[in-house]
């Protein structure tokens, strides 16, 4: 992803973020200031933001006064188990893979012993 790519995304999610605090704070008949969007922006950025929109639909609903961020957390949906390790590798197929598995340990094992 480029630099300008990675820009117009946060602008988007930026953009997603506002529109759905004004719509939080048009339901309970509240003033979003700039400092006041910049504070829950901040609290709240680092969230998916599937999950900060589900966390403010669930609090237009249930949510007797303007939540603060703390609030609109622990509204939010867990995270799916997939997503929590999306970065790691696939699990190894330890059946179909026994053979290039004791390859890599070989290789590894003959470089240490190398190097002692």
């Amino acid at each position: 992803m480029t630099k300008a790519s990675e820009r117009a995304e946060g602008a988007e999610r930026r953009k997603r973020f506002t529109a759905q605090m004004l719509r939080l704070a048009e339901a309970f008949g509240e003033h979003v200031s700039r400092a006041r969007l910049e504070a829950y922006w901040d609290a709240l950025q680092g969230f998916g933001a599937e999950r900060v929109d589900a966390a403010i639909r669930d609090a237009i609903k249930t949510c007797k006064r303007f939540p603060p961020p703390a609030v609109l957390i622990e509204l939010m949906p867990p995270v799916p188990r997939a997503a929590e390790h999306r970065a790691l590798p696939p699990v190894v197929d330890w059946e179909g893979n026994q053979q290039r598995i004791r390859e890599l340990l070989a290789t590894l094992d003959a470089k240490m012993t190398r190097r002692a």
